[in-house]
């Protein structure tokens, strides 16, 4: 089994702009998805949901475009931690400034990207990663807002169960949201 964690985003060509969710994938299987299905995908349904993608118009941004563009992998925290209330990362210095620094480190890159534990986040936590120079932070659930569209961009948990078919209609729904 591959323990992956990837994002990848999609663009489609239209006329105006479309707000796209980024897809993420936790664990992809050889052979069947895992009992777990929402956090595992057999290495098939991904290979399907990337057809059924490229067949309806949507093509994956690599890695490598990403970081010619001046991407690079975002923070997580360094533990998960649960933020309660209205109130900010508990151990923001481990939280955000450790683990944005090793990564930093490993892929000799600046890291301006994070990824919400659970997927919640609060203004507090919104303004200890403007303060500490991040640029874009990714959600779970809920609306962007206008108030910190970068900081509130929607990515959806792809199921291991879904078919292309079905992940297409999940990305519909979410642009409905």
């Amino acid at each position: 089994m591959l323990h992956l964690f990837i994002m990848l985003i999609f663009l489609r060509a239209a006329p105006q702009p479309v707000s796209v969710p980024v897809l993420c994938y936790h664990n992809i299987t050889a052979g069947h998805a895992h009992a777990s299905s929402s956090l595992y995908i057999s290495e098939n349904e991904l290979l399907g949901q990337m057809r059924t993608l490229s067949d309806s118009g949507y093509h994956s941004i690599c890695p490598d475009e990403l970081h010619a563009r001046g991407h690079t992998i975002g923070c997580h925290t360094w533990d998960h931690p649960r933020a309660s209330g209205d109130q900010g990362l508990p151990g923001a210095e481990r939280q955000l400034y450790q683990s944005r620094e090793t990564l930093e480190k490993i892929t000799g890159s600046a890291v301006t990207s994070f990824a919400y534990p659970f997927g919640k986040w609060n203004e507090a936590i919104v303004k200890q990663l403007q303060e500490n120079g991040f640029k874009i932070a990714f959600q779970l659930s809920g609306r962007s807002t206008s108030k910190f569209p970068q900081f509130t961009v929607r990515r959806l948990m792809v199921n291991g169960n879904w078919n292309g078919p079905r992940l297409l209609q999940e990305m519909r729904n979410l642009q409905l949201k």
